[in-house]
């Protein structure tokens, strides 16, 4: 076991396993492998922010949704890391790791341009530009290979997603390529899921967060709860159809959340001690990169262990490149600034530590907890 793995688990924590991931059953849905190899007929729904817990408490809990599920084979598969949206659906539609793809964050620190680019503000599909500066922004996502192979490897591939992300890859060159449906609701994407499967899409690929914004605002509460079991029901006509037109369905997500009190987390302010240390101020929320002086190495990790031990880890970035923690065990050297010199992760039952230039306070009560079980463990439910 590496040394990295078994820190986090003795810290309660769940060290993502690749081999069987949300990742490797995509790729090998993509390269019509294993299971999928004499499929014709898939249907992947990606919800955002499904953890295993929360969809084994619904399911438990409604008997109705209990009848539904009872003829699927649910298995708890791990997310990868960092679980953070954008950084899982590049994966998912590449086929890559994160350290392939380096997406490592919101905020990723681009060596060539001396500052730091949102992922909000850019497209998740790759264009080439004429212009050398704009190349670097709009080249920064990998290319979607496993959406090409779906769309290679089946008859009639389409992707359904919401008009927000698909109006941002709408002029990148992959958008020529792939037959995209937008939709505009939860319910409108349960009517195009519906109407492909009548149009009868060899594959069909859906994608919503409607269950993500609910827990970010409520946490585990009976808000979140609820909101999440009426959207397993409102599934409940696409699993029928599909089921009826003979169609292999599968429900998965890219992670899932911990609910915590502000006391857990930390927000790391322009003024913290922590500044002090930095070349740069510090990304990331699942988990947090920090590029520490290399003149300050040693004073930064006893300053560290003393102040933030209790909650906190912090990891030598290259030691968890190596033992795997991003995927491959290697990144190259034009990507290898985007994961700073350290890495900090919260320990069981803490979340994330970020870095703010304003004084606001987080006010989400639910919250991305890094290597927290509850974080890293999703569904895998197949109805055949």
């Amino acid at each position: 076991m590496s040394s990295l793995k078994k820190e986090a688990e003795q810290n309660g924590l769940y060290f993502p396993n690749y081999k069987n991931s949300n990742l490797s059953i995509i790729t090998e849905m993509a390269n019509k492998k294993g299971i999928f190899s004499k499929k014709d007929k898939v249907i992947l729904i990606l919800i955002d922010a499904l953890g295993f817990d929360l969809l084994n408490k619904i399911i438990n809990s409604d008997k109705e949704i209990l009848k539904v599920f009872d003829g699927a084979e649910i298995k708890k598969v791990s997310s990868i890391f960092p679980s953070f949206t954008p950084s899982v659906i590049a994966s998912f539609e590449s086929g890559k790791t994160i350290a392939e793809h380096g997406i490592v964050s919101g905020k990723i620190p681009i060596k060539e341009r001396g500052n730091y680019v949102n992922v909000f503000d850019i497209p998740w599909w790759p264009k080439e530009s004429n212009s050398k500066n704009e190349n670097i922004l709009l080249t920064l996502f990998p290319q979607p290979d496993n959406l090409y192979k779906m769309s290679k490897n089946y008859k009639k591939f389409c992707l359904i997603t919401h008009e927000g992300i698909w109006k941002k890859n709408l002029n990148s060159d992959a958008a020529e390529k792939i037959n995209g449906v937008p939709y505009i609701s939860f319910q409108d994407m349960v009517i195009q899921i519906k109407k492909s499967i009548k149009k009868e899409s060899g594959f069909i690929y859906a994608y919503t967060d409607i269950i993500d914004h609910a827990q970010h605002v409520y946490a585990n509460s009976y808000e979140t709860f609820e909101l999440t079991r009426l959207a397993i029901k409102g599934l409940f006509e696409v699993l029928a159809l599909a089921k009826k037109e003979g169609y292999y369905l599968v429900i998965t997500a890219d992670h899932g959340q911990v609910s915590l009190t502000k006391k857990n987390t930390l927000r790391i302010s322009p003024d913290s001690d922590i500044m002090r240390f930095v070349s740069m101020p510090p990304w990331g929320s699942r988990a947090v990169f920090i590029d520490v002086m290399p003149s300050m190495f040693e004073r930064f990790e006893k300053f560290f262990e003393k102040k933030y031990e209790k909650n906190f880890i912090l990891w030598n970035s290259e030691n968890a490149i190596k033992e795997g923690l991003f995927g491959k065990t290697a990144v190259t050297d034009n990507m290898r600034n985007r994961f700073g010199t350290h890495i900090v992760v919260p320990k069981y039952g803490n979340g994330g530590m970020f870095f703010s230039f304003s004084q606001l306070k987080n006010n989400k009560s639910g919250h991305h907890g890094g290597l927290n079980k509850e974080e890293m463990e999703v569904p895998l439910v197949i109805f055949e």
